[in-house]
């Protein structure tokens, strides 16, 4: 699952949503710090403060 995330961002480095899933195969596979970074983006690429507060919560 991970190769392909990880090819997918490749492809659409931009995209939060392909971000968010690599984010999860990262945190599934232990990588941790990864799986931060990639979250991360997602939070930054949102546009209202409310849906930060729940992902970040």
């Amino acid at each position: 699952m991970f190769f392909a995330c990880k090819k997918a961002v490749k492809l659409e480095p931009n995209n939060s949503t392909i971000q968010f899933f690599r984010g999860l195969a990262r945190a599934l596979t232990g990588n941790y710090q990864g799986a931060i970074e990639d979250f991360q983006i997602l939070v930054e690429s949102m546009e209202y403060e409310e849906e930060k507060a729940i992902v970040e919560g």
